[in-house]
Order: structure tokens, then sequence, then C-alpha cells
């Protein structure tokens, strides 16, 4: 079996800035036929794709190259706070990356935050995106208009104890340590997919005692200001308003024991929303694509809804197909 290429790239967010966001990206991007950009969900990086990239590059029926962005403050990229402030702000890496690659077109992939990125991006740039593919997602949560300011003050409360504080990020005595850590986090994560997060998102901090012996432990490199209170949420017209304008057609994926019930009236208003989409269930929680078992059900699910809907039927409106892929299938 050929070996795919794999390579980490470093765009800086704007001429002459020191800033810059990060990419891993596997295949040839000298030689591609098809792109896939995908964007990873909150306290997560670009290895949250590393079980999906290398399996559509092997199973794609033409060329294809999968990039996986590093949203800032997180993975490799810089920390660029003004960037954080809701979903609008990482709309702005999505937009250095696909420009870099001169992108007319691509794939969309987004779990989580990545897909409420993701969504937006496809409602205000339709004519860039062909598929869209949502992870445990389904547009971008709101809130009543009263709940703004309280919100607002609670993230600038809470930035301000912590530096009068001066609290730092949890230590782990070793990368393994870190790993479990993540795994058992409130947006939980099989043990096996923390581990990748882990080799991407966590970096040595070297300190000696007083008797002058070295010490090693490990702490994500994640920004500390993406643990503030969450700016990401908006108002149910805007939330609705930006599912409606997808144009392209949504595969939407989610765990079978992940955050989403589908069978709750406002999932089903949202989905309702949405013109051209399918459903898929597959086995996991709220990371699915790291399921080792789940997969390779994605990849195959995702290959074949992007040859179904291909460019000439994205303007055709069709009722929501649902496909459930039965756990002993898995």
């Amino acid at each position: 079996m050929t070996d795919i290429h794999v390579a980490d790239i470093f765009v800086p967010v704007a001429p002459g800035s020191s800033d810059t966001v990060a990419a891993k990206v596997w295949g040839n991007i000298q030689e591609f036929d098809q792109a896939f950009v995908a964007c990873h969900g909150w306290l997560d990086n670009a290895a949250t794709y590393n079980f999906i990239a290398p399996l559509i590059i092997r199973n794609h029926p033409g060329k294809a190259i999968f990039v996986a962005i590093d949203f800032s403050g997180h993975g490799l990229s810089s920390h660029s706070q003004e960037r954080y402030f809701g979903p609008t702000g990482y709309l702005s890496d999505v937009k250095v990356i696909v420009d870099h690659f001169a992108l007319e077109t691509f794939v969309a992939v987004g779990h989580s935050m990545g897909g409420v990125i993701l969504t937006n991006f496809c409602t205000i740039f339709p004519e860039r995106v062909t598929h869209f593919i949502s992870i445990e997602i389904l547009g971008q949560a709101d809130a009543p208009p009263s709940r703004f300011p309280v919100q607002l003050r609670a993230h600038y409360d809470t930035r301000d104890r912590r530096l009068a504080s001066g609290s730092s990020k949890p230590r782990y005595p070793s990368l393994e340590a870190a790993a479990i850590a993540r795994s058992q986090a409130k947006l939980s994560v099989p043990l096996e997919g923390a581990r990748e997060l882990a080799e991407r998102g966590v970096e040595p901090v070297f300190t000696r005692t007083e008797s002058g012996a070295r010490v090693i432990e490990y702490t994500w490199r994640t920004d500390m200001a993406l643990t503030l209170p969450w700016l990401g949420e908006t108002t149910k017209e805007v939330a609705m308003t930006m599912l409606r304008g997808i144009q392209c057609p949504v595969l939407f994926v989610f765990g079978e024991d992940g955050y989403i019930d589908l069978t709750a009236p406002k999932i089903q208003e949202r989905l309702a929303a949405v013109n051209t989409k399918e459903v898929l269930e597959v086995k996991g929680g709220h990371h699915p694509h790291l399921d080792r078992d789940s997969a390779p059900v994605i990849v195959d699910q995702i290959l074949r809804f992007i040859q179904e809907y291909s460019a000439p039927t994205r303007a055709i409106s069709i009722d929501t197909q649902r496909v459930t892929m039965p756990t002993s299938k898995l």
C-alpha cells in the first residue's frame, strides 16, 4: 500500500503577521481533483481527523487532499485571542487556509464547533462549498437576547479572576496522563482518540526542583482563554437563517450516544430548515469519527454521499433521508 504524504503547514493570518494558522494536510497538494477542508471541535485540534482522513485519501475514486485546520489557540496555531470570540472569528481561519491553497471549491467537514463555523461559511460563501459533512452538530447554539450581557459579564469576570490569581493550565506527569484527562473531560473522547489529540496538542514543560533536579511535565498547548465562558451563542433567528442559507447537500453524522437528540422538536425544526440533507447515525458518542469502528462507516457514507450528490444536483430539494447503520454492522 502506498504511503500517504502528510505534512503540517503554517499560514500567516495576514501579510507580515507573525501569527499563523496551522493545518495538517494528507495527500499530494500539487495534484488533486477534490479537496476536503475540515474543522475540529472546541479544545480539539486537527488530529481529530487522524482516523478518517487517511481512509478518505485511500478510498477516494480520484485524487483527493484532506486539509484539517487547527483553529487559533488550538493545536499548533498561534494564540490570537481576538479570534476566539464566537464562531465569527474562526471564519477568518478557514478563509486563510482555503485562500492559501487557492481552492475555488471544496468539501467541508466540521465536527461540533467546527461544524458551526462551516455552517456559517456555507451560507456566507455558498459558491465555494460543494458538500458539507456536519458531525455531531446542527447549527449554532441559540439563546434569548437577555442572555448575552450576562454571558459577556461572566466571560470578563472569569478572565479578571484568572489574571488576579495567576492561574495556569493543569500539568500532567506524562503524555498518557494528559490523554486520559482529555478522555474523561465533559465532552469526552475515546481514549484512543484522545491519544491522537494529545500527540498534536500537548507540549513538555521543563522545571527544576529546589534541589536542582530537572522535572518534565506535560500540558495542553490550548490557550486558557478558550475555557472562559463561551461567547458563541446567537439568536434563534440568526441560527435558523444560517441553516436555511446552506445551498449544498449536507450529510449530518451523529453518534448513537452523542449529545444530539434527533427526536427533539428543536432538532427536527433545524433539520427541516436544511434543503438537501441526509442523517447518518453510527456507534459512538460526541466524537464518532474518533471511534475506530465507526470511522470506516463514516468514510464510506461520505464518499457515497459525494458521488450521489454531484454538482448538477446541488439545487434539488429533497425530503430528509435518514440512514441508520445498525451497531451489528459496525
